[in-house]
């Protein structure tokens, strides 16, 4: 259920989560670096402009999430609704009502999903998961630990990928299997300031590289 709350009448659209863990982009209509939004929760319950900012319930009446944007060409309810998860919601919050601000943690890579063909062109197993480190941030935090980035560039499926970069497999002793696993990590356990220990794969040896998250830059 999605509760909104404009002025100045109180009404409530109903629907199903129909996806989690999806990971929207932050600032895709700004220039510089971007950023996601990790662990999304999908839904079909009606989300407007008169109700969007509203909460997210479960059916018995918890709040599971912050409704955020939606997927439509017309400005309205198309049936696909995004909410962030009141995981992230209790992170946040807090240091803005404190403090009026929020510190992300950051690494300054950029990264992709290690998948069957991306593995084959660096000759590892084809099941090997993990993210594929494809840029590091000039001294960032990663530079600065040592993270190493793609050093060449194969066309795999018509695109055009940097391939041979690190291959991040864990997050302080967590499995990561795909880019969004790390990106959800380091937005719900990570802070400005933290030591992380990553589990990486670097020329099929894996190693353990230690990272002090840094703030990530503003837009």
């Amino acid at each position: 259920m999605q509760l909104g709350i404009p002025w100045p009448s109180r009404y409530m659209t109903a629907g199903f989560v129909s996806g989690l863990g999806r990971l929207l982009p932050a600032n895709q209509n700004t220039l510089g670096q971007s950023y996601s939004i990790p662990d999304i929760i999908q839904t079909d319950a009606a989300i407007n402009p008169g109700n969007s900012g509203g909460v997210l319930l479960d059916d018995s009446g918890a709040v599971i999430g912050i409704t955020q944007s939606i997927a439509t060409t017309t400005r309205s309810s198309a049936g696909v609704g995004f909410a962030i998860p009141s995981a992230i919601i209790k992170q946040v919050v807090p240091a803005l009502i404190s403090t009026g601000r929020y510190d992300h943690p950051y690494f300054g890579i950029a990264l992709t999903t290690l998948n069957p063909d991306i593995a084959s062109a660096m000759n590892l197993p084809a099941n090997q998961h993990g993210a594929l480190v494809q840029a590091v941030t000039a001294g960032g935090p990663a530079d600065k630990a040592g993270i190493k980035a793609g050093s060449q560039t194969k066309t795999i499926t018509g695109q055009q990928v940097s391939i041979g970069g690190d291959i991040i497999i864990g997050y302080n002793g967590k499995t990561i299997k795909s880019s969004d696993d790390l990106i959800t990590y380091l937005a719900r356990s990570g802070a400005v300031g933290q030591a992380v220990t990553l589990s990486i794969l670097r020329g099929g040896k894996q190693i353990q590289v230690q990272v002090t998250l840094g703030l990530r830059p503003s837009s």
